[in-house]
């Protein structure tokens, strides 16, 4: 789990890509190097704008997809900065605990 933080400027779209230690863990623990490698990319990528296949799930949950081995799923929090709030629709597959959310 991570979360992004949005930055809106004027002529770029970035975002700050927060990680947990228990991604950081997951992370390291990863013994497919295709996917770590693929998994380190896709963060890149998202620091840089582009989240590529994601979608939103409930409760302000989010996920990347990324098709690679057995497919991974990166799920992280859109935090907006400014006192914007960002929707996303629910969805079935996370359950909030994960995140200390219930």
């Amino acid at each position: 789990m991570f979360d992004i933080i949005v930055n809106h400027g004027l002529q770029s779209f970035m975002f700050e890509i927060i990680q947990s230690d228990e991604f950081k863990a997951w992370h390291d623990d990863l013994r497919d190097k295709i996917a770590r490698a693929r998994v380190s990319a896709r963060i890149r990528l998202a620091e840089q704008g582009n989240l590529g296949d994601w979608k939103p799930l409930r409760e302000g949950i989010s996920e990347m997809r990324i098709d690679v081995g057995p497919g991974y799923r990166l799920y992280f929090i859109p935090l907006t900065c400014g006192g914007a709030e960002l929707k996303v629709r629910p969805g079935p597959d996370v359950s909030p605990s994960i995140f200390g959310r219930g």
